[in-house]
């Protein structure tokens, strides 16, 4: 980078926060405005709950959109327009008539923000800024959206305790524009321009590559099963006598551990060949799978989750680490558009978790056959054909 450019770390610190504020508002703080929409608006759970459909398959197709962009787009335009986009979307939900315009806003504003204000132009900006101990970089940047999950809900409860909901969401866009966007003026203040090199074909032939799609579902796959855990562990809890409030701890170490997870395996993606490092990341969650469908008691399955978030917090910088040495800066954008697009159908997980538990009567057999896609999982990355990696650049100076 230019002498004019920011400090790694400091680009780093700053793609912390931005994630913290727009993955941890419109992704962790959902679920505790719910019960404020449905007093005052008179609206069903399961009407509301469309905004969290809409928000999963909006970030999908937007996804490979915003990879485009990345690769073409000057970084500071893109990122602030996008806040400005997100902050907007706050101050509509602020002033919503009814619950229509709130499922809009999470389902086709916030997700802008989400995906060009978040993990995916994160881990482009650091890609960009690292070439030694990138995958490390990498990890740590991951830790935004576990920041923003750990804290914001702390933070949005007590805003709940003094104010009402709707001038929660004022003080929220407030502080994601002074915060967050403003930083940004003077962070992003040297224009980081798009990555230089040869780019091989568009996002439809992204879309199509053999590749990217293998890739895809090595991703995919594994963030199925864990996803299928959280969202479904409290109900499992009272299948084998676990109090809500045990399940409760099991979801705070789950953020813990992802966050341990992140920095670990961005670590590993520096020394370890990709191959070795994850068959051994999906043999612990093979193994954090087995122990939670087998799990009788609190012990066991706070053991069982908390090595499945271990690892799944460790496959998306061990990804785009991957990325940026496979198919360099030029092409990083397009491809983990296209990836992050895959990520997002893990929602599918919490559904057919319950379908099966509702046709069996056992959490315990869906959590054991789900550990078949680690299968497919493990094929599509070990064939993974060949691509020209590109030869690491000398480090640039970290102050």
């Amino acid at each position: 980078m230019s002498k004019a450019s920011p400090s790694p770390w400091i680009i780093i610190a700053y793609c912390c926060l931005m994630q913290a504020f727009t993955v941890g508002i419109g992704v962790y703080a959902f679920a505790l405005f719910v019960m404020p929409w449905v007093q005052e608006f008179s609206a069903s759970r399961s009407s509301l709950m469309l905004a969290v459909t809409a928000s999963s398959v909006a970030v999908a197709l937007i996804s490979p959109i915003g990879g485009i962009l990345l690769d073409k787009l000057d970084s500071k335009k893109l990122i602030l327009a996008s806040l400005a986009i997100y902050i907007l979307g706050l101050l509509a939900i602020a002033a919503a008539p009814g619950e229509l315009v709130v499922v809009a806003m999470f389902g086709l504003v916030l997700p802008v923000g989400i995906v060009l204000a978040g993990p995916l132009t994160s881990y482009s900006l650091v890609a960009r800024a690292f070439t030694g101990k990138r995958g490390l970089a990498l990890g740590i940047t991951a830790l935004g959206t576990s920041i923003g999950g750990f804290f914001m809900p702390f933070v949005v409860t007590e805003l709940l305790g003094m104010f009402s909901w709707r001038q929660v969401f004022v003080i929220l866009a407030a502080l994601t524009a002074a915060l967050v966007w403003m930083p940004g003026l003077v962070v992003l203040k040297a224009d980081i321009p798009p990555a230089s090199g040869v780019q091989q074909g568009g996002t439809l032939a992204m879309m199509r590559s053999r590749p990217v799609i293998q890739l895809g579902l090595s991703y995919l796959l594994p963030s199925v099963m864990f996803i299928a855990i959280l969202h479904n562990v409290g109900a499992y809890a009272v299948d084998i006598g676990v109090s809500q409030q045990q399940a409760a701890w099991v979801i705070s170490a789950c953020s813990v551990l992802m966050a341990i997870g992140k920095i670990s395996s961005g670590a590993l993606s520096d020394r370890l060949p990709a191959k070795v490092l994850y068959i051994g990341l999906v043999s612990i969650i093979f193994a954090g799978m087995v122990v939670t469908g087998l799990a009788t008691s609190f012990p066991s399955l706070l053991a069982g989750v908390c090595l499945v978030a271990l690892v799944t917090g460790g496959i998306a910088p061990f990804i785009a680490s991957l990325v940026a040495s496979r198919w360099g800066m030029a092409q990083f954008g397009r491809v983990m558009g296209v990836i992050h697009a895959f990520a997002a159908l893990s929602g599918i997980g919490p559904l057919i978790a319950a379908t099966i538990r509702d046709s069996t009567g056992s959490y315990s057999l869906a959590f054991l056959a789900l550990t078949v896609l680690l299968i497919p999982a493990i094929a599509c990355f070990v064939t993974l054909p060949r691509v020209v990696e590109v030869q690491p650049e000398a480090e640039p100076a970290v102050t």
